[in-house]
């Protein structure tokens, strides 16, 4: 969880790069995820961003 901490607590979501980075995945994987509806994201322009919050979830869950 300490990777999450190098984001700034009023930033409540994550580009495709940086939710990549974080679970060690590449990017064309996360694209695929979001094509295939598994990964919930919001499009602003021709960006893809995913809640950090979500992103956390994820975290834990892999942890447990």
């Amino acid at each position: 969880m300490e990777r999450l901490s190098q984001f700034p607590a009023e930033q409540k979501a994550i580009s495709v790069k940086q939710f990549s980075k974080l679970m060690g995945v590449s990017r064309p994987h996360v694209y695929k995820l979001i094509e295939r509806r598994e990964l919930p994201c919001i499009k602003l322009g021709s960006r893809y961003l995913i809640s950090k919050k979500y992103a956390l979830a994820l975290l834990e869950q892999g942890d447990g």
